[in-house]
């Protein structure tokens, strides 16, 4: 079979969005996922879906315009990736709240995954929430929301990407609220204990309450930590099990006239 230009140019568009989902999306935008990987899987996927997704009847016909085409497309996908990835954003979020109100933020490492520095219980927390999105099958929610994608934006279709903006400071700001929440036991506990360490200086200041904190503060942090943590999973595994509910809102309001 013989391959026309325009379904060359189909292929390439597509090309375009799965590349942005792969640069922002939970997992597949981790640094140790080899790129050479990264590219055969987008491309794998583009393949499959080629044939199967609906095109908008009208495509680029000059350079210039299938330029812009390619990076409204690598915008759109880049997008979707980003909301995909809010949940772990926000988990980890709530990782180096707990770190800071333990007095552990100072052993920051660097992450692989993300190549940025995090402490300890922020990378813990991403780990975990990386897992968890595999095991409710987060990957195979992606490359559902993805296709649906093709649908609801066919290539070469114009977007209303204003339209998304609302959504996406929505959803930002709720999993702002979602790590502030789960970081929130350790945060008052540890409140508690500092205001009865400064009560304890005004009783007593011979003892010095800043090292006695500097030793408490990790063991109690960490034992509320391990007791919290089936909860925490337990409140978050919806949330993931939500993403493509929050991807299709996203998407229909990036439809022109949506």
């Amino acid at each position: 079979m013989l391959l026309t230009v325009r379904q060359v140019a189909v292929f390439a568009l597509m090309l375009a969005r799965l590349a942005g989902l792969f640069v922002a999306a939970p997992i597949l935008n981790a640094r140790t996922f080899p790129t050479v990987a990264k590219m055969a899987m987008a491309t794998w996927i583009a393949v499959l879906f080629w044939f199967v997704v609906p095109v908008s009847g009208q495509l680029p016909q000059s350079a210039v315009p299938f330029v812009m085409a390619v990076v409204v497309e690598f915008m759109i996908g880049l997008l979707l990736g980003f909301a995909s990835d809010l949940i772990v954003t926000a988990v980890e979020f709530g990782g180096s709240l707990m770190d800071s109100q333990m007095g552990m933020s100072v052993g920051q490492t660097l992450d692989p995954m993300s190549g940025t520095q995090t402490t300890i219980i922020a990378r813990l927390l991403r780990w975990m929430t990386t897992l968890m999105f595999l095991a409710v099958g987060g990957h195979h929610m992606l490359m559902s929301a993805i296709y649906q994608s093709f649908k609801l934006l066919p290539v070469g279709q114009p977007v209303y990407f204003a339209g998304a903006a609302e959504d996406l400071v929505t959803l930002a700001a709720s999993m702002f609220a979602v790590g502030t929440q789960l970081a929130m036991p350790i945060i008052l506990v540890i409140f508690f204990l500092d205001f009865s360490l400064g009560m304890i200086s005004r009783v007593a200041p011979q003892v010095n309450v800043f090292q006695l904190g500097f030793e408490i503060k990790p063991t109690l942090g960490g034992l509320i930590f391990v007791m919290m943590t089936p909860f925490m999973l337990a409140y978050v595994s919806p949330l993931i099990e939500r993403t493509v509910d929050n991807l299709l809102m996203v998407m229909r309001h990036m439809q022109v006239g949506g």
